[in-house]
């Protein structure tokens, strides 16, 4: 049995209780989907205490027959180094470990053609870093779940990489997914398999009566079956009766190139129940004004979803697993202590 606890960003931390069968679930079905074999290599930087690093690459390759190279943390020389002198197969990064590789000034000289995918969760993944990947011959396989999960659940196979950027792909073998509650376009992803765990220590129901575990993520499915996750439940802002999606303004907002990081949040409003806040981090030493970020998201986004209030705070918080401090996996970066966070900044950009 293992307790892992969950990463606490919507509320305390809770342990979610995986036994030896759903583990042993999850590594087959990681290492069918993630196609492992004994001649593999795979690279984990990523830290060993959460689900991400330890169940998504590291155990399925053991599992599989595969070697596996442990960094004792990530840095961008070491990892770069790794993938040219060791020739891993495979790797599993987050975005902030992904930005820190495409920035490196030895980015475009590294050979990563040993890299069969490099597979990446924990956040929704920013299309200018996916690309960045894609434009050096490197498919980024998107994977998608919770601690409670397994977490190996959708998964984005190399196959599939080029064709459905921004997708998380297609339920993992063994595994159920179906559309909740609807909210707006969108519904709460549910999802029931092997490797979802049955409670959390010592004695609280993770699912329901049939097994299905609601993610508090919300998705749309396409025609073809695969899922893109558009946000979090109960981080939908409602304005003037209209839903909005905080994740559609912050990937707009990401692809300015001065932005480092932000988050979109409603905030009170007398005449439309929610405006539209964002809170924007900088890159250092780059210069936006908030005209300029207006500009930028006018041609892109609806009137009604446009941003009405500016916060501008020094930093954002991120957890152990990748994730903004207000949000759980598939979301990026917004509410509670990041909004928070925002309202105790206000002023314009330093």
């Amino acid at each position: 049995m293992l307790l892992v606890c969950t990463s606490g960003t919507t509320g305390g931390p809770k342990a979610a209780v995986h036994t030896q069968a759903n583990l042993l679930a999850n590594m087959a079905i990681a290492a069918r989907a993630q196609e492992l074999r004994p001649a593999d290599t795979v690279l984990t930087v990523l830290p060993l205490f959460h689900v991400g690093g330890l169940c998504i690459q590291t155990l399925p390759a053991l599992y599989a027959g595969a070697g596996v190279i442990l960094h004792a943390r990530f840095s961008p020389d070491a990892t770069l180094d790794c993938i040219a002198g060791d020739r891993p197969a495979l790797t599993l990064q987050v975005p902030a470990t992904m930005k820190a590789l495409v920035d490196h000034p030895r980015w475009a000289s590294t050979d990563l053609s040993s890299l069969r995918a490099v597979w990446a969760g924990s956040s929704v993944l920013p299309d200018e870093l996916v690309r960045a990947f894609h434009a050096r011959g490197v498919p980024v396989c998107n994977v998608y779940g919770a601690t409670e999960t397994g977490p190996f659940s959708i998964a984005l196979t190399p196959a599939h990489a080029f064709d459905h950027v921004g997708s998380c792909g297609w339920p993992a073998p063994g595994v159920e997914a179906r559309a909740g509650a609807r909210h707006g376009d969108a519904a709460e992803l549910l999802l029931r398999g092997p490797n979802v765990v049955a409670r959390y220590w010592p004695d609280q129901p993770t699912c329901d009566a049939d097994g299905w575990f609601a993610t508090g993520d919300l998705a749309r499915r396409a025609h073809d079956g695969s899922w893109r996750i558009v946000g979090r439940a109960r981080d939908l802002i409602i304005s003037g009766g209209e839903n909005i999606h905080p994740l559609e303004i912050e990937q707009v907002l990401m692809a300015h190139p001065a932005v480092a990081e932000c988050a979109a949040f409603g905030v009170p409003d007398a005449r439309w129940g929610e405006l539209v806040a964002v809170a924007v981090v900088l890159k250092p030493g780059a210069s936006a004004a908030e005209t300029d970020l207006q500009a930028h998201v006018a041609g892109r986004l609806a009137r009604f979803k446009q941003p009405r209030r500016w916060f501008w705070p020094r930093a954002a918080a991120e957890d152990g697993a990748g994730q903004g401090a207000a949000q759980p996996a598939g979301a990026a970066g917004r509410g509670g202590t990041g909004a928070q966070a925002a309202l105790a900044h206000p002023a314009g950009p330093s």
